[in-house]
């Protein structure tokens, strides 16, 4: 009988003292253990949810909507003169901008669909941080996908980040519109068609194993001769895929074949994923019954809430201990960089058995790498292997001259790598990779929670004075504590 409806069903004193730890908490199990405790009453996951929906705050007006958006960044939206409609509208915050003008070298533009009930389609701009995660700078909303339509979204993100001369490369799939968009405003940048699509055209004109796995080295070869000896094996095999991919995909294997792509930048972005990650994550908040300007909020909180997430993330990180497998004259360049970068670092390094300087002089330096021959140029801190010039981080060939001959020094390493330095790329700061900070464990994780619950209730039951000095008391007693 505990666990009947009736007895689970709460007062309207109950649900007023319970509303304020729904708001706090995102857990359903600090809930039930809070009614347990409190009311002697076992609710259930859905009574929770129920209770979410009670307390959920009234979505504002599209007007409210637009004028919050503009407290914290910019709003633009093209009407038609003849219909009235809003046809495209779109938004970028202040932190965006920030976060592009420090990591927007390589953008991902993708659209998906079903995020609203007018049948807008949603584009994101996304970006790779120095923690490797795709981060959203830019977010816009069409009836259509026509090529003006992506132009339109183009221009205004061109207006609102002032300056785009910075991108090098733009990553999308193989939508016509985008290309011919992107090809027409960005005329500085460099197209990149992603991987997976390309090789999900390719399956889709063939059954045959054996075809479709050349056709997928077709996308990943090293070199123009072993991309040509693999269209011969297609060739060979199946001339009427060999047509198609002669006649649509080989005009533009600029785009798409790696080995025609030795000084793209792509900073690890060799398909779209980061921006399919990022549609997903926010999918899970946006419903296809939303109005669009309900999607727009929703997206606008969930903005708000991923920039302090990656904050409070990157936070954490660096108080944990990371170790790495390098030797000990290459740990002062790993300090630089961020855990993701480092231990791409350290991989590529590790790569180095084969490797031998044959020649090196005032101003640069010849390795011999297996049967490669690449030059590491001190003055401008760089090296012509795809390693750096793709990923822009510190190659193995790089780290050899470094660790042999000492006119390379540090500072030469780290020139151009700055975007995946701890903290701000224009400043390099170092962090010990060896930190001294313990790990909290599950018994402070706990009481740490308890404590910001009771902070929360506080806080919507009391006066700010009165919160406001408790936690001064607080302050004080842990003060007592600290030597």
């Amino acid at each position: 009988m505990i666990g009947d409806p009736y007895f689970r069903r709460l007062s309207g004193d109950e649900k007023e003292n319970i509303a304020p730890v729904v708001k706090a908490t995102s857990e359903v199990g600090d809930v039930l253990e809070y009614a347990e405790e409190k009311f002697n009453k076992i609710l259930t996951s859905t009574d929770v949810y129920n209770l979410r929906k009670d307390v959920r705050p009234a979505m504002p007006l599209r007007p409210d909507v637009i004028r919050i958006i503009r407290q914290s960044g910019q709003v633009a939206e093209y009407v038609d003169s003849n219909t009235g409609i809003t046809n495209r509208i779109c938004f970028a915050l202040d932190s965006q901008v920030q976060l592009y003008r420090k990591y927007g070298e390589v953008v991902c533009i993708d659209s998906t669909y079903n995020t609203n009930k007018d049948g807008y389609s949603l584009f994101q701009l996304v970006v790779t941080d120095n923690m490797g995660h795709g981060r959203p700078v830019f977010l816009a909303w069409t009836r259509r996908e026509r090529a003006c339509d992506v132009a339109w979204i183009l221009e205004e993100f061109k207006r609102m980040m002032q300056n785009t001369s910075i991108t090098e490369t733009f990553i999308m799939d193989s939508a016509s519109c985008e290309i011919s968009a992107v090809r027409n405003s960005q005329i500085q940048a460099k197209i990149v068609i992603c991987a997976f699509h390309v090789c999900r055209a390719f399956s889709r004109k063939t059954r045959n194993p054996f075809v479709r796995r050349f056709l997928y080295r077709l996308v990943k070869a090293a070199t123009p001769e072993r991309f040509y000896h693999y269209l011969s094996v297609i060739r060979t095999v199946d001339r009427r895929v060999w047509n198609y991919v002669r006649r649509y995909w080989v005009p533009k294997k600029e785009t798409w074949a790696t080995a025609y792509m030795p000084n793209t930048l792509l900073l690890f972005n060799s398909t779209n994923n980061r921006v399919e990650s990022s549609h997903s994550h926010l999918k899970r908040y946006l419903h296809r019954r939303d109005p669009l300007h309900v999607c727009m909020y929703k997206t606008y909180k969930w903005c708000v809430r991923v920039e302090k997430r990656r904050s409070v993330e990157a936070i954490v990180e660096s108080c944990r201990t990371h170790k790495y497998h390098a030797p000990e004259p290459v740990m002062p360049i790993l300090r630089n960089f961020t855990p993701y970068a480092a231990k791409l670092i350290a991989k590529d390094y590790s790569r180095n058995r084969r490797m031998s300087i044959e020649l090196y002089t005032d101003d640069m330096a010849i390795i011999n790498d297996d049967i490669y021959l690449h030059q590491v140029e001190y003055t401008n801190s760089s090296c012509t292997c795809r390693t750096f010039r793709a990923q822009r981080i510190p190659c193995r060939h790089m780290l050899l001259v470094h660790t042999l001959i000492p006119q390379f020094t540090v500072e030469k390493v780290l020139r151009l790598c700055r975007r995946w330095f701890w903290r701000d790329p224009l400043l390099p700061i170092s962090v010990p990779c060896e930190s001294s900070v313990k790990k909290p464990c599950r018994e402070i994780l706990q009481l740490r929670r308890q404590f910001n619950r009771s902070f929360a209730v506080m806080q919507d039951n009391y006066s700010n004075e009165y919160t406001i000095s408790a936690l001064r008391a607080t302050l004080n007693y842990f003060q007592n504590f600290l030597v």
